[in-house]
């Protein structure tokens, strides 16, 4: 039975091979792909550090009894920019990873859904999660968790 905690500075490095390790497995088109910073290892560093540090940031880490890690998951809450709406806050999944080998025991399900009851905690309505269109693998996941599309980005270069 995995065990969750919040993630800490001490985690950065298996965050940063986690966070790497899903940049790879979601890469698009390579017309279409950014170009990565030359620096890419540093400002990745950097930006996990942020928001190892930031109140608007749940970094939840899953591990074995005896301490090893299995996987994170990490939650941010944005204010909504608009008055449009009745809801002034709302959810986003930036990253889910689970190791190969902890995979296929709803380990990443375990993770979504301490994410969401830490949302509800926080009276959050609603959560938004984007994925690299053509992860089959993720539509399908986020479609068993009952995330359904709302929208779609395209891009072209100019």
């Amino acid at each position: 039975m995995p065990e969750f905690r919040t993630a800490t500075e001490n985690d950065l490095d298996n965050l940063l091979t986690w966070t790497q390790a899903l940049m790879a497995h979601e890469q698009v088109s390579k017309e279409l792909e950014l170009q990565l910073a030359e620096d890419i290892q540093e400002q990745l560093r950097n930006w996990l550090d942020a928001l190892l540090k930031s109140e608007s940031a749940l970094f939840i880490l899953a591990e074995t009894e005896d301490g090893t890690p299995m996987g994170c998951i990490l939650g941010l809450v944005e204010f909504n920019a608009n008055p449009f709406t009745i809801h002034t806050t709302h959810g986003v999944i930036q990253l889910v990873w689970v190791e190969p080998k902890y995979r296929k025991d709803g380990l990443a399900s375990q993770l979504l859904q301490y994410m969401e009851t830490t949302f509800k905690e926080l009276n959050i309505d609603y959560m938004e999660i984007s994925y690299a269109d053509g992860n089959k693998e993720a539509e399908a996941f986020w479609n068993r968790q009952g995330y359904r599309s709302v929208s779609h980005k395209s891009r072209k270069y100019l």
